[in-house]
């Protein structure tokens, strides 16, 4: 991945994400990564169907003006969600069953993750006067075994 320039401070970003329904509860879920505050990345969680958006903050901010290799694991069955950057595990941000905080609780701060339906790789901001920003995204794989090495 290439990330020109990220999302400015305020601005919360996604790259990675995935959603589905929670098994047993009337309840979809997306599992995502991107980043927030100073450019650094985060987790996040949020559901429809119960009042969540929960977070995991990082102090590594994402790369910016290089190449860059993302890998990434949802586990739906461990409820746990793990990145590496430049193969390099950014364990602040590995979250099992519950991260930081959530606004809205009704799940009371459990991230129980669905059964995954989808896929989505690409960049979004969240909120207005984020800009307009360049990313390029080159060679990727859809895998349920682990990559070793890029």
């Amino acid at each position: 991945m290439y990330v020109e320039s990220a999302s400015p401070d305020g601005v919360h970003w996604t790259m990675l994400e995935s959603s589905g329904k929670v098994p047993g509860k009337s309840v979809t879920a997306e599992v995502r990564y991107g980043g927030q505050h100073s450019k650094q990345l985060m987790a996040n969680y949020e559901t429809t169907g119960a009042k969540t958006d929960c977070w995991q903050h990082s102090t590594l901010k994402i790369p910016e003006q290089r190449w860059f290799t993302v890998q990434w694991i949802f586990d739906g069955r461990r409820n746990e969600m793990k990145i590496w950057i430049d193969n390099q595990l950014i364990s602040e941000i590995t979250v099992k069953g519950r991260g930081q905080g959530c606004l809205g609780n009704d799940l009371n701060g459990d991230w129980i993750f669905p059964v995954f339906e989808n896929v989505q790789i690409g960049w979004v901001d969240y909120q207005l006067n984020g800009g307009e920003r360049s990313i390029w995204i080159d060679d990727f794989i859809i895998t349920s075994r682990p990559i070793r090495k890029l």
